[in-house]
């Protein structure tokens, strides 16, 4: 139960700004403080851990409609789209 409160406090109460611009006199323009509702802290330990846990089963479930790619802690989803056979069917 500890361990579960833990990842919770891990994962909640985040946010982040995004440094939009920058020059040689740091003269930095950033974005405001926004509230991250996904994902885990880059640059963490725990990071990759909750990945490889999230996206275990990933592969299975898109084994019949797609190719997923997993490389780290990314991941990419290939889609093959049979338009000529769907074009031909309509033609005929």
């Amino acid at each position: 139960m500890k361990f579960l409160i833990f990842i919770k406090s891990y994962l909640e109460d985040r946010s982040q700004k995004g440094l939009l611009c920058s020059d040689i006199h740091s003269n930095d323009i950033s974005s405001d403080w926004n509230k991250i509702t996904h994902d885990v802290p880059q640059g963490s330990m725990l990071g990759p851990l909750l990945f490889l846990i999230y996206f275990n089963d990933f592969p299975e479930v898109l084994i019949h409609s797609a190719l997923p790619i997993l490389f780290a802690d990314d991941a990419s989803v290939m889609l093959l789209i049979q338009v000529l056979l769907i074009f031909n069917l309509t033609l005929k």
